[in-house]
């Protein structure tokens, strides 16, 4: 029903309430400076997006590391850098979870090709 009502498909509605509670609730450092107009909203939902799986410990140790960054002085390619590293030191163990699966991945996948006839 959000979603009808803002004109985007109810997965958006979905998200956007997420980043939202996430921010507001997780990210009490962020939501602060979103509300003063300090930092723009897309930048808060980026990292509310990181810090989903995320515990509540984990999430104020982003919090207190991100926030201060997110005002725009950094670059978008630098902010995101930056939100990826924190979070990644915030959970070291999930980090190391995802290098072996992704060193486990073959580069090309074998496919099967049809018969030439």
């Amino acid at each position: 029903m959000l979603g009808a009502r803002l004109g985007v498909s109810e997965v958006s509605a979905g998200r956007l309430l997420a980043d939202g509670l996430d921010l507001c609730h997780r990210l009490p450092l962020l939501w602060r400076r979103v509300e003063a107009g300090e930092v723009r909203v897309y930048l808060a939902r980026l990292v509310a997006r990181k810090i989903r799986d995320l515990t509540e410990e984990q999430a104020a140790y982003v919090d207190s590391r991100v926030a201060r960054y997110a005002d725009g002085r950094l670059t978008w390619t630098r902010f995101q850098a930056l939100a990826d590293g924190v979070v990644a030191a915030a959970d070291p163990e999930a980090t190391a979870e995802r290098e072996r699966r992704a060193a486990e991945q073959q580069l090309a996948r074998p496919t099967r090709c049809p018969a030439v006839r």
